[in-house]
């Protein structure tokens, strides 16, 4: 068994929070470009395709994250 030594253990949880860092500001670019195509008032299919979602995806952002699509409704 291959015992770890400090130094690779913090080298490691350091690896993992900047890839968590990468994943979170791809996220927020990701929900940011939605809520400016949801505000162009893109139709689902559009949305979905420009996302490679399915319509069950979209309804269940919808569901989740009403509050990006209120502009939608008016």
């Amino acid at each position: 068994m291959h015992v770890l030594g400090q130094k690779h253990i913090v080298e490691f949880k350091g690896d993992i929070q900047t890839r968590l860092q990468r994943i979170d500001s791809k996220l927020e670019r990701l929900i940011e470009q939605a809520t400016k195509l949801i505000e162009l008032v893109l139709a689902d299919k559009e949305l979905g395709q420009f996302f490679e979602a399915t319509q069950q995806t979209i309804n269940n952002w919808k569901n989740k994250h009403p509050e990006l699509f209120e502009s939608k409704k008016g």
